[in-house]
C-alpha cells in the first residue's frame, strides 16, 4: 500500500539530462537536434 516501507528504484523512469540526449528514436523515425523543428517531420 501507500504506507509501505519498501523502497523501489526503477531506472526506466530515470531522468537523463537534456545535454546527453543526441537523438530520440521512435517507430516513425529518428529525431535529431534541433528537436523543436525536427519533431514536426515525424509527426
Amino acid at each position: 500500500g501507500l504506507n509501505s516501507p519498501l523502497k523501489v528504484f526503477n531506472p526506466a523512469f530515470d531522468l537523463t539530462p537534456h545535454g546527453y540526449v543526441e537523438a530520440i528514436i521512435t517507430e516513425k523515425g529518428i529525431i535529431k537536434k534541433p528537436f523543436e523543428g525536427n519533431i514536426k517531420l515525424v509527426c
